[in-house]
């Protein structure tokens, strides 16, 4: 009898034993518990590379110069490193750019330096025909934008910042006397070494419209002519 009694309470107890390891298994409702997925969570800093391609017009110029706007053209190619706090709608980014940019003349007239170094227009010579005389700036530049985001589905933003741009500059100037083709380059042109230009961009799936003001000079004071820039274009 005392072994019966054993034998029950020992089953009880591996029953008891079993039931509470198949609930931990399977669930108080019986029902095998599947895995949830966190959410994903959306990184908040990343690296973006840019291309922008315009046009630039020369404005307050203190003297008559010719300039033509569609051979005055603007190019640029940066990387920068975008931070985006969690749920918001606005990254702040800072980055690294080469930009280019050339201002050109009509055909009648082309830049030269003087013999004190000062950067200035002549015309053409009769016997000489002139394809294009261009002063070249070169940019080392940082931007600093700001990007709104006009909601966290939209496809529009909008992005404003200064960039600060370190400077040097050409003159190109080709021709042709006769059947020869000859190409007058310049350089240490006095272009100003700092500058500090704003741009605002306009997005939307992934294109974008840029407008970028040079509020200082292109060259020194005492080196060129006075002028400065603004420039429209195409922005990826």
């Amino acid at each position: 009898m005392k072994k019966i009694f054993l034998f029950i309470a020992l089953f009880v107890g591996m029953s008891s034993y079993g039931a509470d390891k198949l609930e931990t298994l399977l669930g108080s409702d019986g029902l095998v518990p599947v895995e949830q997925k966190k959410d994903s969570v959306k990184k908040e800093s990343a690296l973006s590379l840019h291309f922008g391609a315009g046009v630039s017009f020369p404005l307050n110029l203190d003297a008559d110069y010719s300039f033509v706007p569609m051979r005055s053209l603007e190019f640029m190619f940066g990387l920068s490193y975008d931070y985006t706090p969690k749920d918001r709608l606005q990254t702040y980014s800072v980055g690294i750019a080469g930009i280019w940019r050339n201002f050109g003349l009509h055909s009648g007239q082309y830049f030269g330096k003087t013999d004190d170094g000062y950067v200035d227009v002549a015309s053409v010579p009769e016997d000489a025909k002139s394809r294009a005389s261009r002063i070249q700036v070169y940019s080392f530049a940082i931007p600093l934008m700001f990007t709104q985001k006009f909601g966290h589905k939209s496809h529009y933003s909008f992005s404003f910042g200064p960039i600060v741009c370190f400077n040097s500059g050409s003159i190109n100037s080709p021709y042709t006397i006769g059947d020869t083709d000859y190409n007058a380059s310049t350089r240490h042109i006095g272009a100003r070494p700092v500058t500090v230009d704003i741009m605002g961009v306009f997005r939307a799936y992934g294109f974008g419209l840029y407008c970028k003001y040079s509020p200082m000079s292109v060259f020194k004071s005492d080196r060129g002519p006075k002028f400065q820039s603004l420039s429209f274009g195409l922005y990826f």
